[in-house]
């Protein structure tokens, strides 16, 4: 593949409903200090990916624990 893609997101809502609301809703201070959070570890991804590649970016990111310790 020639593009590679970080998908970033959290929390869902438990029913199927439309959820166009609480996608483009507004954050509880809660979720904001979580998405800073999970903003900077994307961040510390993409250049992990891009100066060590992809495999490494990968085995280093893509953990469990992370998602636990939110």
């Amino acid at each position: 593949d020639v593009y590679k893609r970080q998908r970033i997101g959290f929390g869902r809502q438990e029913e199927r409903v439309d959820v166009t609301g609480h996608v483009l809703g507004q954050y509880s201070m809660e979720e904001s200090d979580l998405l800073d959070r999970i903003v900077a570890r994307a961040r510390d991804a993409v250049v992990t990916v891009l100066t060590k590649g992809l495999k490494d970016g990968m085995n280093r990111f893509n953990d469990k624990q992370f998602l636990v310790s939110l």
